[in-house]
């Protein structure tokens, strides 16, 4: 934000393309990923090279577009219209249009420069911790591309170009996930969340079909005045909304759509720390955000994310606590994280949830880069087999406390500014309900966050059969200056929530038609009390075991909710099989083989005009001719038309 100041004094920012920025910010990523495929593909430090190289360049675009946005807040589009025909439809559907544009916002510009910070950063820890590992290119490849999409899914104008960028989002991670394709636990990980992201994607698809068929129009700024318009139904919005939250859902881990995120661990510690914290994860809370005006016209849909982020985060942060593995702890931590945003979108709280999505982004990455470089230690994921590594792995330990206390709402770190100005918005009459959810959810995370990091970090490090832990090292130079960048970012990224020179994060940050909200001091004060009692309360339970045996086999694993989904999933999935099997071999079997009759038919037709068979020859053309016109004039009578 000073640099920003800085340069409107001198004026740059007053005559440069927000717009521009953000286009340039979305192809550097997809440039780097062209040239390392045509250049240096045979080679591990070229290639390493120009990932850094284009996270830079992106970074730096994304950061003047933040800038400007911070000076010079508004919406700015700049599209392309690549397709146009008319349907032949009366009134305003009689045209059809496809758009391909970028965005600049508040919202998109801080959106896109924390995607930009993270990519780099995950991608310099990437040269040291996997750079030896069979695939490296093909990961960095893979992350660019992840990087590319997501920056799409934030830059994009309309639903259209939102679902391709979408899609390409599943797929990213679908592949970051099961990059040990030689491992099996990571190819049931990555077919578990092809499962999980593609329900997810089919659901947006029908939502946005869903949309264009009621509205005629896919972009989000003509879209937002056209849902108070009149024109649908509060059931029809409710349907939109609630096919829309189904696809968020799916991305955010929400229950009981969450069966993927801990499978996504199974990635090597930069990808999982890419696809958890900017991408794949974040993705379902920036549609939210992003889409929001959909859900304000529809408030029988805020209540249902409401409810749905409440009873998410209080979850998966019961679950934390049962969880005996490091990364699945984690990941039930970045759940509970994001069911605490979504419970502050369905309430309201927009500005603060928004705020404290950039903010643990930055968190959820390092507590990643860090659960890597521990496991990769300890060669074991087993809490009961750690202990006693902060001397140890000094770096590690402190960055993945401060994290783990931030997004707790420990102060003065940063999730104690963005969960005190979520409770702030809910510490009212009309939030009771909401307030105690967010408060639970609090106490319950802090609890597993502390209990996570007294564990590993504290005490005595467990002894086991050929491990020596005297040879245990901290993480490798790059890794832990990554893991620095990172820890500093989630640490003062909290404090954009004051006031500072009128350009504060809750008042830049905002959806139309709700005021922000500053955090209180009594709100503030309560979200310290939460936190810091719920940190200690994990810490004096490290090394116990909370519930019985059979209890916590049953929580540790989501009390098999999961395993339900995917059960249903798999059979729906059989049952869509079947299906298709049926019209394969009845239908489209029948019309290959009716093709290949025609095909016959034509030959001998030409055998036969070869043969000077004229007559018949000219009979078969004319009845050819009268079927041509036929068909036309049904379609015509039809009511198409087709431009030319």
């Amino acid at each position: 934000m000073t640099l920003a100041l800085m340069l409107a004094a001198h004026g740059p920012l007053d005559t440069w393309s927000p717009t521009l920025m953000v286009a340039l910010a979305l192809f550097m990523p997809a440039l780097a990923a062209l040239i390392i495929l045509t250049f240096t593909i045979d080679s591990r430090r070229g290639s390493a090279l120009m990932a850094i190289l284009g996270s830079l360049a992106m970074l730096g675009f994304a950061a003047l577009a933040t800038a400007i946005e911070v000076v010079h807040p508004g919406h700015l589009e700049s599209a392309l219209t690549f397709l146009q025909f008319f349907t032949g439809l009366p009134g305003g559907a009689s045209e059809f249009s496809l758009q391909w544009g970028v965005l600049a916002d508040p919202l998109s510009a801080v959106v896109l420069l924390a995607l930009a910070l993270v990519s780099l950063l995950v991608t310099l820890a990437s040269l040291e911790s996997v750079r030896r590992d069979e695939g490296f290119i093909r990961l960095l490849i893979v992350m660019l591309g992840t990087t590319f999409a997501m920056a799409g899914v934030v830059l994009a104008t309309n639903y259209f170009e939102l679902f391709v960028f979408w899609v390409l989002t599943s797929l990213g991670g679908y592949l970051l996930i099961g990059h040990r394709w030689r491992v099996p636990g990571a190819v049931r990980a990555a077919r578990h969340a092809f499962l999980y992201l593609g329900t997810g994607d089919a659901l947006l698809l029908i939502a946005i079909v869903y949309i264009f068929f009621r509205f005629q129009d896919l972009s989000f700024s003509r879209l937002s005045l056209a849902y108070t318009g009149g024109k649908v139904s509060a059931n029809g919005l409710l349907i939109m909304a609630l096919l829309v939250f189904g696809a968020a859902m799916t991305r955010a881990a929400q229950l009981p759509l969450h069966g993927w995120m801990t499978g996504a661990a199974e990635a090597p510690a930069p990808a999982a720390a890419l696809v958890l914290s900017a991408t794949v994860a974040v993705s379902g809370v920036y549609l939210v955000a992003r889409t929001y005006d959909l859900f304000h016209a529809s408030p029988r849909a805020l209540v249902v994310v409401t409810v749905v982020g409440g009873v998410s985060a209080i979850a998966a942060a019961v679950f934390a606590l049962a969880q005996d593995q490091l990364k699945h702890l984690l990941t039930y931590v970045t759940m509970s994280n994001l069911g605490v945003m979504m419970l502050a979108l369905g309430a309201g709280a927009y500005s603060a949830a928004v705020l404290h999505m950039v903010g643990s982004t930055f968190a959820v990455a390092v507590l990643f880069l860090g659960a890597g470089a521990v496991t990769a230690a300890m060669r074991t994921e087993s809490l009961r087999e750690m202990g006693g590594l902060l001397p140890r792995m000094p770096v590690v330990g402190w960055t993945v406390g401060l994290a783990l206390a931030g997004i707790s709402g420990i102060p003065p770190l940063s999730g104690f500014w963005s969960r005190g100005a979520i409770s702030s918005w809910l510490l009212s009459p009309r939030q009771t309900g909401a307030a105690i959810a967010a408060l639970a959810a609090g106490l319950l995370v802090a609890a597993a966050a502390g209990r996570g990091f007294a564990t590993v970090f504290l005490g005595s490090t467990a002894r086991r059969r050929r491990f020596e832990p005297g040879r245990i090292q901290d993480a490798p130079p790059l890794t832990r200056t990554a893991l620095w960048l990172l820890t500093v970012l989630s640490l003062v990224t909290g404090w954009w929530a004051l006031p500072i020179a009128g350009h504060g994060f809750l008042s830049l940050v905002r959806a139309v038609g709700l005021k922000p909200a500053s955090p209180s001091v009594g709100a503030l004060g309560l979200t310290a009390i939460v936190a810091v009692a719920g940190f200690a309360l994990g810490w004096a339970l490290r090394g116990t075991r909370l519930v019985p045996r059979p209890v916590g086999r049953a929580v540790e694993s989501g009390l098999y909710v999961s395993h339900a989904v995917a059960l249903a999933v798999r059979h729906t999935v059989w049952a869509g099989a079947v299906a298709l099997g049926f019209v394969d071999h009845h239908v489209l079997d029948r019309g290959v083989l009716g093709v290949e009759d025609a095909g016959t038919l034509v030959s001998r037709t030409v055998r036969r005009l070869r043969l000077g068979r004229v007559q018949q020859t000219t009979l078969g053309l004319l009845v050819g001719v009268l079927l041509i016109l036929a068909a036309a004039l049904i379609v015509t009578s039809a009511g198409f038309k087709v431009s030319g």
